[in-house]
């Protein structure tokens, strides 16, 4: 692991001393640190996954006080998904903020014989990695299902387009772009019904899976089967129809640990965290059109979901939504509140 020396700072704090004693000398912008542009934190997220895949942690700058999670344990640096890695899927997506000093990545990655989800965001000091959070999805058929997106034509939404840079016309500020994706969030705690700017054809993934503004035939329609029977009945309803109508989400009675990660005016993406906890309070739900249904057994009982969302906003309202989502404990915390 390459890490800064300790000697190399103190001899940069003594030249600063130095130069301050001689007003015709400064520090040039490299002495006082490196900064780290989009492509630069974009090539730190390749280097990133390059040395995940080779097992070799080794081959990052990292702070001395890194601190890694993997599904919301903390762990060494060099374990769980660094251990099994074996290649990258076809699918994959970066979230670049050169403000927050942060850049972020979800796609598919190959483990061993088989595939996962994997998100991860990185937060740098200059050029120094000092955080790793990653959630690493375990579902070789989710896996599947967002690589089969980058081909086109397999699926009603490809991922063509989802990197592309707005126009100066069609961005929002960065306290906006938060203030959507939390009003998303709020909307689906307890079903309050919080109104939340949608685009009228918006759509939502999650798992490699639309549950939101669905098609009625094809690749991309609703199933009964593999995730739970409740999302699916409403699949094919727009993102405005599922969350502005109170009640539809009531079985979701908190939406913790809200953060705010990587925001990318120039792509208008947000790439949150947030847990959704079931306290299995209720029973049953009201679908947007006033009926009744019965809650899915998977939120019945107390559980909890930690997810990874980004949200892709332009002009102000959400374009569509993706998500990686992983069952934990109820309750469980993500190891970065402190």
């Amino acid at each position: 692991m390459r890490l800064r020396n300790a000697l190399a700072a103190a001899a940069l704090l003594i030249s600063a001393a130095a130069d301050a004693q001689n007003p015709a000398s400064s520090l040039s912008t490299e002495q006082l640190g490196d900064t780290c542009d989009r492509a630069c934190l974009r090539e730190i997220m390749d280097k990133y996954l390059t040395a995940l895949v080779a097992h070799d942690s080794d081959r990052l700058d990292l702070a001395t006080h890194v601190r890694f999670t993997e599904n919301g344990v903390v762990l060494p640096i060099g374990t769980a998904l660094w251990r099994t890695a074996s290649g990258l899927g076809e699918f994959g997506q970066y979230f670049v903020d050169a403000k927050g000093h942060s850049v972020a990545f979800l796609g598919t990655v190959k483990e061993r014989d088989t595939k996962s989800i994997l998100s991860v965001r990185l937060k740098l000091q200059d050029r120094v990695i000092e955080e790793i959070e990653q959630l690493v999805v375990r579902s070789p058929q989710s896996a599947a299902a967002w690589d089969q997106r980058v081909q086109p034509g397999a699926r009603t939404y490809s991922t063509q387009g989802w990197g592309d840079t707005l126009k100066p016309s069609e961005r929002v500020s960065r306290e906006r772009m938060v203030a959507i994706a939390n009003s998303y969030f709020s909307s689906i705690q307890g079903g309050s019904a919080t109104p939340v700017p949608f685009a009228a054809d918006c759509y939502r993934i999650e798992n490699g899976e639309v549950t939101s503004g669905a098609p009625k035939t094809g690749a991309d329609a609703p199933v009964q089967t593999g995730r739970a029977v409740f999302i699916n009945s409403v699949a094919d309803r727009s993102c405005a129809e599922q969350l502005n109508a109170k009640g539809a989400f009531i079985f979701n009675n908190d939406l913790r640990d809200r953060r705010f990660l990587v925001v990318d005016e120039e792509t208008g993406t947000v790439f949150t965290h947030v847990f959704f906890d079931h306290a299995g309070k209720f029973t049953e739900r009201t679908l947007p059109d006033g009926t009744k249904r019965p809650i899915s057994s998977r939120v019945l009982l107390p559980g909890t979901l930690a997810i990874h969302e980004v949200f892709w906003i332009r002009n102000g309202v959400i374009q569509h939504i993706a998500a990686n989502i992983l069952s934990v404990p109820y309750g469980m915390s993500s190891g970065w509140e402190n």
